[in-house]
């Protein structure tokens, strides 16, 4: 007997959603990418324009990185229990809203305002986004594509970062600086209005309904369980450990170099933001190219997560120490395309590790909780790095943030050797 013509449509209509929600994962990290891309060239350059110093920029890159760290915990929890979905779509709104602010006033507390913004916007897009594109693979079964997807969508991000940056150098020599910021304020709003057309995965749906009756105040015990759950999840294994340290270290190292230190090194050597805004060009696409065959490296290597884990720190770690002591502008450059090639190998690797370890309902959480220890370094070392870059020298800044980062990588990579394995095989379950 053949099947009635409904259940012969449903297995289509997931198909549906799920190549839906992919291509939109996609749109989403180009703009997200061309966004970021006619900004982050000069960022710091244009806070410098308007009269903020070094430390003045640190201190807002604080309050960003204390936004994050008091947000993402809750925001990861709120993404589980309610809706991933509309986690990352509020998240694109007060990222435009905040860019806004950021346009329009030299305030100091407005601009902090709109900093407070970027933290809540990175802390309702992290973990939420991966999460969901990781479910919706789920749905279908495709797990093992998750790497190689991310490793496109990042790639695409990457992509038109590199488009965003050649046009930063346009923009700025048509409009000046602040033109820029107004482009990548049109292409959150774009963004945003792409989020809204995701569509979530039904894996939770029973357990959200269940938690929608609920008084407020089982919903707060409810909450707090869940917290609770996920620490103790990742405190139980040793490979989610390993990984969550290794992510922070390395995440960190490409954020540092990225800002504040790109930008006025390279001015040190006499670069204009125009040719800076070139050399992104460069970085990005180096990031691109190696985020689009992360999954091949890996195969190449055998697929074995330790080998992965010590070619990227083995980048890392001879970059830093070459950009510590860069005697003249090309050696910087290279140094620095040797940070951003670590970072596109990097970024789809630790996203499949961790994700293939977290179980569905506790998934942005435990994502939340890595990109916390994140944001924890940079309350206290971004400050730091800045003043001593406007106390002593760039140089000593720079030295300072080379001798602590080299050898917290090399103890990542010696930790991750010890405990992690092959990048395919089964992991026992985390109860």
């Amino acid at each position: 007997m053949s099947d009635p013509p409904s259940s012969r449509r449903e297995p289509e209509k997931q198909m549906e959603n799920f190549l839906g929600n992919v291509w939109k994962f996609y749109v989403c990290k180009v703009l997200l990418g061309l966004s970021q891309g006619v900004v982050i060239p000069i960022v710091v350059l244009y806070f410098h324009d308007r009269g903020i110093s070094l430390t003045g920029f640190m201190i807002l890159m604080t309050v960003l990185n204390f936004s994050q760290f008091v947000l993402e915990v809750p925001t990861g929890i709120v993404a589980d229990k309610f809706s991933r979905k509309w986690s990352v779509f509020s998240g694109f709104v007060i990222w435009s809203i905040s860019l806004l602010i950021m346009l329009t006033t030299t305030n100091y507390p407005l601009l902090i305002l709109s900093f407070v913004g970027f933290g809540l916007f990175s802390a309702l897009l992290s973990g939420a986004d991966t999460a969901l594109l990781y479910d919706s693979l789920k749905t279908h079964r495709k797990e093992e594509k998750f790497q190689k997807t991310l490793g496109n969508g990042i790639s695409l991000q990457l992509l038109a970062m590199v488009l965003g940056t050649i046009s930063c150098g346009i923009i700025v020599d048509i409009t000046g600086l602040s033109g820029t910021m107004w482009a990548s304020f049109g292409t959150a709003i774009l963004a945003s209005i792409v989020t809204s057309l995701f569509k979530e995965p039904s894996f939770l749906d029973e357990v959200r309904a269940e938690e929608k009756t609920q008084s407020f105040t089982d919903g707060v015990s409810s909450y707090l369980l869940h917290l609770k759950e996920s620490f103790q999840y990742i405190g139980r294994s040793r490979e989610l450990i390993a990984l969550i340290f290794i992510n922070i270290v390395i995440f960190r190292i490409c954020l540092f170099t990225d800002r504040p230190f790109a930008q006025p090194y390279l001015s040190s050597f006499e670069y204009s933001p125009v040719q800076i805004s070139y050399f992104y060009t460069i970085f990005n696409g180096t990031a691109a190219l190696f985020a689009r065959y992360s999954d091949r490296v890996g195969k190449i290597l055998g697929s074995s997560e330790r080998r992965s884990i010590s070619l990227i720190g083995a980048l890392g770690t001879v970059s830093l120490v070459i950009m510590g002591n860069a005697w003249m502008g090309p050696l910087a450059v290279l140094a620095i395309v040797g940070i951003y090639l670590m970072k596109g190998l990097f970024e789809p690797f630790i996203q499949d590790g961790l994700n293939r370890r977290i179980s569905s309902e506790k998934r942005a959480s435990c994502l939340s909780i890595s990109a916390m220890g994140n944001n924890f370094l940079g309350l206290f070392l971004g400050p730091f790095f800045g003043y001593l870059a406007d106390v002593y020298s760039l140089g000593t800044s720079l030295l300072t943030f080379q001798w602590t980062f080299a050898p917290l990588l090399v103890v990542g990579v010696i930790w991750g050797w010890r405990v992690l394995g092959r990048i395919h095989e089964p992991e026992p379950t985390v109860r």
